[in-house]
């Protein structure tokens, strides 16, 4: 920067143009953005996010390969990180994290089918069939083992799901609804949330930090660079800040999170967890076998199937039923392993 006052106003400059770009995406959100949303206009604004998000990318590693120029063992890796952020972006963003049009649900529907929803048109009052339980009992507390309702959509639908006003439809184990990515996270895109989490923290690490690195560049400077670079180039470096310090908390939340076997809803409702497990058995429940696969955004074989979970504290399934005024289960039910 040389220490001048006109790079330090150029500085502050890239700041808010940096925080101007994230906040189209708050925007964006406010707006409806949703991969899967039942609106086309939500479809097509997740699409424009996506495209944004996509060109940024580009810039970042056209700063990092062509304006800075670090070593090549640091250029190889740039280009890996660069990568993997692209693959795990799209997977999380354009994966049906759960919706009615995904195979697991159609799957617990084939199953569930005769459990029909009917709606007296006389007295406006819902039927709710035996295995089913309504909706303001099951809202703000756990429910293993059972099929919910949703009012919005007005069909049953599995344990844990969750309906998602933005996308307009429920969500197979919802975690919440992202706007930087346009889309839900749910039981399909959440080991592709956690590893883009991941992989862009450490994106972001290696274009601050590796010697030679855009980083470096504007702090110290190699060569002069008109205004229209320089600004550029410190408007990508406060970016790839910003960026390193929302992952590195939204990772540490999100594995945290997944070594408990909750999600962001389900960290609202009292009493104790009753889906908790040992931390490997979560662990795997979400992510899939602990592998080499692990780190790649790719499908893996999982225990559960997204509509159905194990329950590992009795107390607290006991817990859960006494605060939805059930009855406790007796000593020779089976244990329960959710609705399917």
């Amino acid at each position: 920067m040389g220490g001048t006052l006109f790079d330090i106003l150029l500085a502050l400059c890239a700041v808010v143009l940096s925080q101007v770009i994230m906040a189209v995406y708050l925007v964006l959100a406010f707006l409806g953005s949703a991969s899967f949303g039942k609106q086309l206009l939500s479809r097509v604004l997740s699409r424009i996010g996506a495209g944004i998000m996509m060109a940024i990318l580009a810039v970042e590693f056209c700063l990092f390969q062509f304006v800075a120029r670090p070593a090549a063992h640091w250029s190889v890796l740039g280009m890996l990180l660069s990568g993997l952020v692209l693959w795990t972006f799209l997977m999380t963003a354009f994966t049906d994290p759960g919706t009615p049009a995904s195979p697991e649900w159609r799957a617990w529907h084939a199953k569930h089918g005769s459990d029909e929803i009917q709606r007296d048109n006389t007295s406006q009052h819902v039927l709710v069939p035996d295995d089913a339980v309504a909706t303001e009992r099951k809202r703000r507390c756990w429910a293993p083992g059972e099929i919910c309702f949703c009012e919005q959509c007005k069909h049953p639908r599995p344990e844990r799901s969750h309906h998602c006003k933005v996308c307009d439809c429920c969500v197979l184990r919802m975690d919440h609804h992202c706007p930087l990515i346009g889309n839900c996270v749910g039981w399909r895109n959440h080991k592709y949330y956690v590893l883009l989490q991941w992989w862009q923290f450490w994106a972001c690490a290696v274009f601050l930090f590796a010697p030679g690195g855009p980083g470096e560049l504007a702090i110290y400077g190699r060569a002069p660079m008109g205004l229209q670079l320089e600004l550029l180039l410190y408007t990508g470096v406060a970016w790839a800040g910003v960026v390193m310090m929302i992952t590195v908390k939204t990772f540490a939340v999100a594995a945290s999170m997944a070594a408990r076997n909750e999600t962001h809803i389900e960290a609202l409702y009292p009493r104790k967890n009753p889906y908790k497990l040992h931390v490997i058995e979560n662990l795997k429940q979400l992510m899939g076998p602990l592998d080499f696969l692990l780190l790649l955004p790719v499908a893996c074989s999982r225990t559960c199937t997204g509509t159905s979970f194990p329950v590992g504290d009795q107390q607290s399934l006991v817990a859960a039923a006494t605060l939805k005024g059930g009855g406790k289960p007796s000593a020779d039910d089976p244990p329960v392993y959710g609705s399917v």
